[in-house]
């Protein structure tokens, strides 16, 4: 009878941590732009952002959060001034690679689900600001969204949905980089809301890199718990009724 008990137990905790031998390992990488010129939006507000991406492996869609440590700019003060650190978020998605043609956070299984570790293998970009390398991989974003004080934000973004596809990653010299292109931005500051068209170009440095095992969730923990209990609970009244 311990014997199947024993099989029985083993196999409920096997059923338990099932779904956690299922989930997706996470792709985390650090990004910084510190250490290039403050990111200006058209004189109103300007910037620095060292973040965190977060991607699942095996799908096509990730997060970019960082806090955005205010430089200067016309609107700085709805951003709690120069010094301040507002918050900065990024939904990115569709990543595809030009070289492989394949799509998603893996784009190739050969590395494990590590993204940036397959752009290091493509050929350097020639020019850093121009992106002339044909060897990376693109991305959309829906915006860079940068909030501030008492609901004021900054939303910068590409100005249709036929020109989504402007993130890259690509390697020079052997550092990779992650840019956001966008043409426009808006405002919404104490004095209303104003819409800027321009271009230009969010510059990050990525600077480390990998694929992690996601932890157990509570529920995981609790279901384990009562399954060991619970048998341990079964076994004490089968010895009592002997």
């Amino acid at each position: 009878m311990h014997t199947k008990l024993a099989a029985g137990v083993a196999g409920l905790l096997l059923l338990a941590t099932a779904s956690w031998a299922r989930a997706e390992p996470i792709l985390v990488a650090e990004v910084k732009s510190s250490g290039f010129p403050a990111e200006d939006l058209g004189g109103r507000l300007s910037g620095t952002f060292d973040g965190t991406f977060v991607g699942t492996v095996g799908s096509n869609a990730a997060t970019f959060t960082a806090p955005f440590v205010v430089t200067g700019g016309s609107f700085a003060s709805a951003f709690g001034g120069v010094g301040a650190t507002a918050s900065l978020v990024s939904n990115l998605s569709n990543f595809q690679s030009t070289v492989t043609g394949m799509t998603g956070v893996d784009s190739q299984p050969a590395f494990g689900g590590d993204l940036f570790a397959e752009v290091e293998t493509y050929a350097a970009s020639p020019d850093l600001y121009g992106v002339t390398s044909t060897q990376h991989v693109m991305f959309d974003f829906d915006e860079i969204r940068i909030d501030g004080l008492g609901g004021q934000y900054a939303s910068a973004g590409p100005g249709s949905v036929l020109m989504a596809h402007m993130g890259k990653i690509y390697n020079f010299g052997g550092q990779l980089y992650l840019t956001f292109w966008f043409d426009r931005t808006t405002f919404n500051v104490p004095d209303g809301t104003l819409t800027v068209v321009e271009s230009a170009d969010f510059l990050t440095a990525v600077v480390s890199h990998q694929v992690i095992d996601p932890i157990p969730e509570p529920s995981t923990w609790a279901a384990l718990a009562l399954t060991t209990l619970g048998a341990g609970g079964w076994l004490l009244r089968r010895r009592r009724r002997r």
